[in-house]
């Protein structure tokens, strides 16, 4: 999977594109697992400020009865410096359309 994000708290060109992977759960579940490069640091303000490393989202989607619909209610969210040490992690919930 490749993912993208418009999130006003990064600076631009702050974040890179996220690369990972999906892995089939059964009965319309995913696990899914990306990682996306934080580029450079930057300090508040404005809040919250990130340091150079990575954002790795782990995450279950679920397709209800609609193809082009999912919804998440378990994803982490987790910052790292370049050493690999978590400074800042959160969970959050989310879901998606398709459109065409």
């Amino acid at each position: 999977m490749i993912e993208d994000t418009t999130n006003p708290s990064f600076a631009v060109g702050q974040r890179g594109t996220g690369h990972g992977v999906w892995e089939y759960q059964g009965r319309h579940r995913y696990f899914v697992k990306s990682i996306a490069f934080i580029n450079f640091t930057t300090l508040p303000p404005p809040p919250p400020g990130f340091t150079a490393g990575t954002q790795t989202i782990t995450q279950t989607i679920e397709f209800n009865d609609d193809p082009d619909q999912w919804t998440t209610n378990d994803a982490k969210v987790q910052f790292a410096d370049t050493t690999g040490t978590v400074y800042r992690q959160a969970c959050v919930t989310a879901t998606a359309q398709r459109f065409e």
